[in-house]
């Protein structure tokens, strides 16, 4: 309960109790939570109080509102390391999780004047090499990724072959090994298939991460795009050498 003599405030004190009732799983993931109405009666507060607490958790992304429904215990995010992405796989795995990706498709498909740009191609080359996959973590769709190849780096992968190996491990068979990788990260919203494969409306936020992958002669040969669901997942950036921060002052 509050203690209404202690110099901690209220807000604070409720903020607390809250947090550590969802540290100790008092009410599951997804599940709703007491209405602002209800815990505003219980500890005596008001209910503008109570509102400013939840809005701070949901903030913190600790809970969610879904409108006319209530107020509910957001799921554990899944972090993963973005030097690690060629095998994400692996991170989920090693966190115990079950992972399962489909190959949605697996084609050349017309070049544009983007990927031409992100590949260094000219504009005579028509066709890059298209692999389109959905990846679930513990039966849940979670991210999409998109792999955007020169034609020369992608022969000989097909559905089947990326059934049995990595596609960078077959990358590098075929000679493109990753020397560097240009990063980008941005927020954006989901294409109309993204909306239908990952279950969300099309003003749900996505967490965008997009490798370009360079060889030893400094040549792009991979784009490579991660579309997370943004409420799922928490992306670590690593830097190993000091000198790599953007703002060293």
């Amino acid at each position: 309960m509050l203690d209404k003599t202690s110099a901690i405030s209220l807000h604070d004190q409720l903020d607390q109790i809250i947090r550590t009732d969802l540290k100790h799983n008092t009410w599951g993931a997804n599940q709703k939570i007491p209405s602002e109405n209800e815990l505003a009666q219980k500890y005596g507060l008001s209910r503008m109080t109570v509102r400013s607490v939840i809005t701070e958790l949901v903030n913190d992304g600790l809970l969610y509102r879904v409108q006319g429904k209530g107020t509910f215990v957001a799921p554990e995010k899944l972090d993963v390391n973005t030097a690690g992405f060629s095998n994400f796989r692996d991170q989920v795995l090693a966190k115990g999780l079950q992972c399962q990706t489909e190959v949605i498709s697996c084609e050349a498909i017309k070049s544009t004047a983007y990927l031409r740009s992100c590949l260094c191609l000219p504009e005579s080359v028509k066709e890059v090499f298209y692999v389109y996959r959905l990846t679930s973590v513990d039966g849940e769709p979670t991210c999409i990724r998109k792999a955007f190849i020169t034609m020369d780096a992608a022969r000989f992968v097909t559905k089947e072959s990326l059934e049995n190996m990595p596609l960078f491990s077959q990358l590098e068979y075929n000679g493109y090994r990753t020397a560097r990788i240009v990063e980008n990260i941005k927020t954006d919203f989901p294409t109309e298939t993204d909306c239908k494969l990952l279950g969300v409306g099309k003003w749900h936020p996505l967490l965008i991460v997009s490798d370009i992958h360079k060889g030893n002669n400094g040549l792009p040969f991979v784009l490579n795009e991660y579309a997370f669901r943004g409420e799922k997942v928490t992306v670590n950036v690593e830097f190993r050498d000091k000198r790599s921060f953007l703002f060293n002052d």
